[in-house]
């Protein structure tokens, strides 16, 4: 097993990766990463930065001042496009104090679908409450999505039953 130089963990580090990332892209196992990173004396805490509690919540303040609804993981996101990186226990931590007790989970619950084999429903969710026709999706031979509108008879009856009462209602 080829093992990397310690200036190439290094960089990896410097770079922003975490230990499971260098891990894939130097090609050995992250048990081994770790071991290798402590027999050469780096760490992942060593690449955090040294900011105090008060510049780190004026920070967060002014971040979420422009957007509310900013968790934990985003703003560690932005913070690292900085080129600051902080433990995600400090940053919860200090908004905590700054905004009080927020949920942990705010996530989007997606749809789950139980069929018997994989593709036998293809199914795209629409809106289509309010136009005048039923409008069904579905794919063609080539696998792009197609969007196939089919007219029913009744709705046309319904259609010219509307003009009808509009055209009589007009003076």
């Amino acid at each position: 097993m080829d093992y990397p130089t310690a200036n190439i963990v290094k960089n990896y580090l410097n770079l922003g990766f975490r230990g499971r990332e260098i891990s894939e892209v130097v090609n050995i196992p992250y048990g081994t990463l770790r071991y290798f990173m402590s027999r050469h004396g780096l760490s992942l805490r060593c690449t955090y930065s040294q900011i105090s509690a008060d510049v780190l919540e004026s920070i967060i303040y002014q971040v979420c001042s422009k957007n509310p609804m900013l968790g934990a993981k985003m703003f560690l996101n932005r913070t690292h496009a900085m080129g600051n990186r902080v433990p995600g226990a400090r940053v919860r931590e200090a908004m905590t104090v700054l905004f009080g007790p927020r949920p942990l989970h705010r996530k989007l619950k997606r749809r789950q679908y139980n069929v018997r084999a994989p593709l036998s429903v293809v199914h795209i969710d629409g809106n289509h409450n309010l136009i005048m026709y039923m409008a069904i999706h579905s794919s063609n031979s080539k696998q792009t999505r197609a969007f196939h509108i089919t007219v029913l008879s009744e709705l046309f009856k319904f259609k010219e039953h509307v003009e009808k009462q509009t055209n009589s209602v007009k003076p």
